[in-house]
């Protein structure tokens, strides 16, 4: 069941998620006012009521869950509907929909941002009113024709929305804990999961090798002030997008903060995660970004460092001779886990340091004669170095820098 409900439902917005899972709780919760209404043999015009309802229900789910479209007050006042004609079609205050409200009242105060004052004024005040009428008007009621027929009733149903209620509180508590690590802009881990997933997968016993990129995009600052915070949200939203497009199931990516973004590739050599990089960067180089009647383009820079291959360097900035057999020793020898652990941490943020300054230097236009670097495109007049007045110049951003 759980599956049904997150699988590809977790690329959603976080409030379709809690929206469509209250959708798919509430089918259910019907199959069994169903189920409960079959047992006992209930008139046809009651399944025709619980069937519809399903109907509606089912709708609502599929709307959220494959169209990305949510109407939760128009669900509310729909499931207000339905459960206020099966009130006194099913018993009334006797039956079993009176639970209904109540687990309907607990889950539509949580889901999708209603507001809690009106969503408790329609919930409760609709409850009150039928409860209401049928002090005032019991004759409207349909009563159970018999004692067992009303124990079939609330048998099937209290158990049923005790259990579904349990298991959505359950998802409930699992979707929130998820969206702690969540960046709601880019839907990617922000920086401390990021951290925190990397750091899991670098204190295994043992590893094929970890590639770790740094990039973020170019000229965002100018996209801001130029075009206006929306284009940026809308940039760094597309970001998101084409990383989970272009990265395996495994791969570790998140924004690291601002228009920076971390990218950790496991068990994977320099060669393959440089293909994997040369796609994003492509992915992004095509991409257009659309405000109104502007659209534009824009690039990423990235540095990238690898841990086997550019091991020996990681090792010398960090003062230490044979790294990986450090990092990874013989179990048969005597070894200081936790000293290995806390050299695997520090192994992680050096190659997240090395891999940004990578990233500044892809940033540089630079002459290959002299040397000369610079951020300042501007330096370089009609792509002629300023120094030595070589045309042997390198453009600066939307390239990949390694060591």
């Amino acid at each position: 069941m759980r599956d049904i409900i997150s699988g590809d439902s977790e690329k959603l917005p976080f409030e379709l998620r809690i929206y469509s899972m209250s959708t798919f709780v509430n089918m259910l919760l019907v199959i069994g006012a169903i189920a409960g209404s079959a047992l006992s043999s209930l008139p046809l015009y009651i399944h025709i009521l619980n069937t519809l309802y399903l109907l509606a229900c089912g709708i609502f789910y599929f709307l959220s869950r494959f169209r990305q479209r949510a109407y939760p007050l128009v669900y509310l006042v729909v499931t207000q509907v339905f459960l206020s004609l099966i009130w006194f079609a099913n018993g009334g205050l006797k039956g079993s929909i009176p639970y209904f409200f109540f687990v309907l009242l607990l889950v539509a105060l949580i889901v999708c941002r209603i507001r809690p004052l009106m969503t408790t004024l329609l919930v409760a005040g609709n409850l009150l009113l039928l409860i209401g009428i049928e002090f005032f008007h019991p004759g409207w009621v349909v009563p159970y024709r018999n004692e067992s027929t009303h124990f079939f009733d609330i048998a099937t149903s209290v158990p049923l929305i005790l259990v579904l209620l349990a298991f959505w509180i359950s998802m409930l508590k699992t979707s929130y804990d998820g969206e702690r690590f969540i960046d709601p802009l880019t839907r990617l881990n922000n920086r401390q999961h990021t951290l925190n997933l990397l750091n899991q997968f670098i204190s295994q016993r043992k590893i094929s090798d970890l590639s770790i990129a740094f990039f973020d995009v170019d000229h965002f600052k100018k996209l801001n002030d130029t075009y206006g915070h929306n284009m940026g949200d809308q940039v760094l939203s597309k970001m998101g997008d084409i990383l989970r497009e272009c990265l395996r199931d495994n791969d570790i990516s998140g924004r690291y903060g601002g228009e920076e973004f971390l990218v950790a590739l496991p068990n994977t050599i320099k060669g393959n995660a440089l293909q994997t990089l040369e796609r994003i960067r492509n992915r992004v180089s095509e991409t257009w970004f659309v405000i109104g009647s502007a659209s534009v383009r824009t690039s990423i820079s990235v540095g990238l460092v690898s841990l086997r291959e550019d091991g020996a360097h990681i090792g010398k900035e960090l003062g230490l001779n044979g790294l990986l057999a450090r990092m990874f020793p013989d179990r048969s020898s005597s070894v200081d886990w936790e000293q290995v652990s806390d050299l695997k941490m520090r192994v992680v943020s050096e190659m997240i340091r090395i891999a940004d300054d990578l990233m500044y230097r892809a940033k540089m236009t630079e002459c290959q004669e002299c040397g000369y670097q610079s951020k300042l495109d501007s330096e370089f007049q009609d792509d002629v170095c300023p120094r030595c007045g070589s045309s042997a110049v390198i453009p600066g951003r939307n390239r990949i820098m390694t060591l």
